[in-house]
């Protein structure tokens, strides 16, 4: 690839109630819907930087999830749990020679990756810290407990490629060890109270997919360019995950891309047995993605469906 430099980039993901739920707290109206809701925002960046180029890649990226519960109680009351993770991400790619004159090429990419993360549990009302009645630390010192890990895993990637038009490749991500400790609340994080520390080895996922690019030499004026794939994800999480094995169907994807005018992208697929549609905005400097998709959140298909909206903005050199 050219040389890439990835100044920063936010993608914002709502799933199930998570925007009607926020519309409520931040407006103070009442639940449109009595019972127990529940709902996701999650937020890649702003802290998002990387670079590749020349075999080698490096980032450096921040993400933060809100989940939250909403109840209808003799008044209405909203919890959050705040998630805060940093990853540092560096790789290396490799060619592996298939003869001189080939017109195939065959790639092996290996990285590492150091994370640490935060969690806790929060009862008070998260317009009071965008109100300026009080401040984040205060929010979250009201919590009934907090999680930190950290840890360190290792991913590589196996890629063959014939021309531009067909590609097909297998990805091992995932495969890491963590360090759990868990403490009564923030302050006592804060505080350095003693916590028995756990350790987890978190399962490998291999997955695989294939790549399509049929020459458009006669319709290059209007459509530019156009993907279709295909994959399967988690290949083996019945043997690596048993407890959490998913329905065959769930594991396959297929996508279409197609390219207009060198800037807009129309995007559609299924995962999951769930359609997604997509449209992109490539301005060279700037990226924008928008997006609607499904995810099944049970082990069977229509056991526990959900939608998402999704929008993201890239900032590239």
């Amino acid at each position: 690839m050219e040389p890439l430099f990835m100044l920063t980039q936010a993608s914002l993901s709502l799933y199930e109630s998570a925007a009607e739920i926020a519309g409520e707290m931040f407006s103070g109206a009442s639940p449109s819907i009595t019972g127990v809701r529940s709902g996701t925002a999650d937020l890649l960046g702003p802290i998002s930087l990387s670079y590749i180029g020349k075999g080698w890649g490096f980032g450096l990226f921040g993400t933060s999830n809100l989940r939250f519960t909403s109840q209808e109680l003799p008044v209405p009351s909203v919890s959050q749990v705040i998630e805060e993770t940093l990853l540092l991400v560096g790789g290396r790619s490799f060619r592996i020679p298939l003869g001189a004159g080939s017109p195939s090429t065959l790639d092996l990419g290996l990285s590492l990756v150091l994370f640490a993360a935060g969690r806790t549990r929060s009862f008070t009302d998260i317009r009071e810290v965008f109100q300026g009645s009080t401040d984040l630390l205060s929010m979250l010192s009201n919590s009934d407990f907090y999680q930190s890990a950290q840890g360190a895993g290792i991913e590589f990637g196996l890629r063959y490629a014939y021309k531009d038009w067909f590609a097909a490749g297998v990805a091992g991500r995932n495969l890491s060890v963590e360090q759990i400790r868990v403490f009564g609340s923030f302050q006592d994080y804060l505080a350095g109270s003693p916590s028995s520390p756990s350790y987890n080895v978190l399962p490998l996922d291999l997955s695989a997919g294939i790549m399509l690019r049929p020459p458009l030499s006669r319709l290059n004026r209007m459509i530019s360019d156009m993907l279709f794939l295909a994959d399967y994800h988690n290949i083996f999480d019945f043997v690596t995950y048993p407890a959490g094995a998913t329905n065959p169907w769930l594991h396959i994807g297929l996508g279409l891309e197609m390219k207009l005018l060198e800037i807009i992208s129309l995007r559609a697929g299924f995962y999951q047995l769930l359609p997604s549609f997509g449209f992109g905005l490539d301005l060279s400097f700037l990226t924008l993605d928008l997006a609607y998709y499904g995810r099944e959140l049970s082990q069977e298909p229509g056991d526990y469906s959900v939608y998402c909206f999704a929008i993201g903005v890239d900032f590239r050199l």
